[in-house]
């Protein structure tokens, strides 16, 4: 990507330039994009489209998969409990989401 369409892109994804380019790094790091030089390069995927994961681009730009609007404080309920910050509860939503984007 040129640098203007790299501000542009950052601009609707309401993330600064400097994060865009790390995320880009991480996934060039973890096989999932690779880079064109020259007029008209940026970033191509590695791989058909179809063969990469969702969870696979999470785990390269680490990042977390979080299922709750409170960010796990539990605030979210107007003081009810929510059953997504129970330990026992939230392990098995964790492990169902992460098994989620790991499929087709």
């Amino acid at each position: 990507m040129g640098r203007s369409a790299w501000l542009i892109f950052s601009g609707r994804q309401d993330i600064s330039l400097s994060y865009l380019e790390q995320l880009f790094a991480k996934l060039r790091q973890n096989n999932l994009v690779k880079s064109v030089r020259g007029p008209g390069g940026g970033y191509l995927l590695s791989h058909p489209q179809a063969s990469i994961f969702v969870a696979q681009i999470i785990d390269a730009v680490n990042e977390s998969v979080d299922a709750t609007h409170c960010g796990g404080k539990g605030n979210c309920k107007q003081g009810e409990v929510c059953l997504t910050i129970i330990p026992s509860c939230k392990k098995h939503i964790d492990k169902g989401v992460n098994l989620c984007l790991r499929t087709e």
